[in-house]
């Protein structure tokens, strides 16, 4: 992620950021990954007590089956 905000930040701000606007946009971007990854972390708590059950692996993993052979034909039907 700093590497993205490096390579992006100056096309977008331009040179007259002063280090006050610097430690905003700096506090926002933590900010927003805080609320992002938080709620990663939260979801990924909810499916690890879902994914304990047998039932539950077993539709999800027929689920996934089903997507990729969905995906397989439309790649088919696409050609």
């Amino acid at each position: 992620m700093p590497l993205f905000y490096v390579a992006l930040l100056p096309n977008v701000v331009g040179a007259s950021l002063d280090a006050g606007h610097l430690g905003v946009l700096m506090m926002v971007s933590v900010a927003v990954e805080v609320v992002v990854i938080g709620g990663h972390v939260v979801l990924a708590g909810r499916a690890r007590s879902l994914l304990r059950t047998p039932r539950i692996v077993r539709r999800v993993n027929r689920a996934a089956c089903g997507v990729m052979i969905g995906a397989g034909v439309a790649v088919v039907a696409a050609r």
